[in-house]
């Protein structure tokens, strides 16, 4: 998918680490910064006190990205309210653009 003309400009990135996947047994392909972590860490910490994070059941795609983020870089505990997040499925995919996606790769 990734070497489909139609998928090149956002997936082009993870050519060489699906193919390296495929060489080498791995399950999955090798993670890649979607920003430059020097963008995102150029202003450093504001807020000095102490901080929470609360998710439940209302929250999706981008809050799952944010309270995991919080969590593997220890800046404070995550509450949860519930038993799972609720995943809303960003990036869903139609069988027909599947289909665009896929064509053309073997």
């Amino acid at each position: 998918m990734a070497q489909s003309p139609f998928n090149r400009l956002e997936l082009a990135a993870w050519t060489d680490s699906l193919e390296d996947a495929i060489a080498t047994g791995e399950q999955y392909s090798q993670p890649l910064a979607l920003t430059d972590p020097a963008w995102c860490n150029d202003t450093g910490r504001h807020y000095p006190g102490p901080v929470v994070t609360v998710a439940d059941a209302n929250t999706y795609s981008s809050g799952d990205l944010f309270a995991a983020g919080f969590l593997d870089n220890r800046i404070g505990p995550l509450v949860t309210v519930g038993q799972a997040t609720g995943a809303g499925g960003a990036n869903v995919w139609t069988d027909s653009a599947l289909r665009d996606a896929l064509a053309e790769t073997s």
